[in-house]
């Protein structure tokens, strides 16, 4: 690992998924920078660790997906309309597709 705690392993990136959900579900454009940063440079360490793609993004997913269901269990508090999800699965997986990219390119 290159110093910083982003952790290789799957229940590592899963808990980065869920605590990146959270800052983006509630956060001001600054924090929100901030917390995809730091996913870009975790998954450039990942992808240099050799931990596959698919790996990542899944767990990034499941991430997501816990930190909703431990904010809105039912879900009939509605916390997130579907289109705001899309999108911020979309940042996520695609902040985390540059960040393969970048270190295949550059190892």
């Amino acid at each position: 690992m290159r110093g910083n705690d982003s952790g290789s392993d799957p229940k590592s990136v899963m808990r980065l998924g869920f605590e990146l959900a959270i800052v983006l579900l509630d956060a001001t454009e600054a924090v929100a920078t901030q917390a995809l940063e730091r996913l870009e440079v975790a998954a450039g360490d990942w992808a240099r660790d050799g931990v596959p793609i698919d790996t990542v993004q899944h767990a990034i997913h499941r991430g997501v997906k816990v930190s909703l269901d431990r904010i809105d269990p039912t879900g009939e508090r509605g916390c997130a309309d579907r289109a705001f999800l899309v999108d911020m699965l979309d940042l996520l997986t695609s902040t985390v597709s540059r960040a393969y990219v970048a270190a295949i390119q550059d190892p």
